[in-house]
């Protein structure tokens, strides 16, 4: 619908991306309990929580300012994949896209920042079924990189890797081989 009243302007893009996707969202609301939030609303702390919950057991940093999370997403998206397959649904409701450098989280540059000053004090915390599958992942992926290898390993990432911005379902998360 608005995609429309855009190309009526003739001027195609008005705005950054990352506003229009904002401005879309406002005006044309989806159910925010889906296939692609992991049937969870979105907690910015709670991607907090993953990355911290990670470097619990590994030996790198996954929250490293300036990094825009490069390694970290894809530790996310894994986690956030088994939590939807085992679980029923995700543990952040983060949004994930396919970008050049694999699965990251939708509209990331807008995001990491306020990820990594995000005060989790008052966040939900993990449960202890979402610490096990990060406890488990975190003995898969155990150097910085390992994740972001596994997921350009995936199949279901090969098929989708050129569709740059596309939305990345979690029902993805049955067809995962690294986890």
């Amino acid at each position: 619908m608005l995609q429309n009243e855009y190309r009526a302007l003739g001027n195609g893009v008005i705005q950054k991306p990352a506003s229009d996707k904002a401005l879309r969202d406002i005006l044309c609301p989806e159910d925010p309990h889906n296939e692609y939030s992991g049937n969870r609303d979105l907690s910015l702390g709670r991607i907090k929580l993953v990355y911290m919950e990670f470097e619990k057991y590994v030996d790198y940093s996954l929250l490293i300012p300036g990094d825009r999370g490069l390694y970290g997403a894809k530790n996310c998206w894994y986690a956030d994949s088994i939590a939807y397959r085992d679980l029923g649904r995700g543990m952040t409701g983060a949004t994930y896209a396919v970008m050049p450098h694999g699965p990251q989280l939708d509209n990331y540059a807008d995001l990491f920042d306020v990820i990594f000053e995000y005060d989790t004090s008052d966040v939900e915390p993990l449960t202890k079924a979402e610490v096990l599958i990060i406890k488990s992942l975190s003995k898969i992926f155990k150097h910085q990189k390992d994740a972001y290898v596994a997921s350009h390993s995936e199949p279901e990432w090969k098929k989708m890797q050129n569709n740059f911005g596309q939305r990345i379902s979690y029902k993805v998360a049955y067809k995962l081989i690294a986890a």
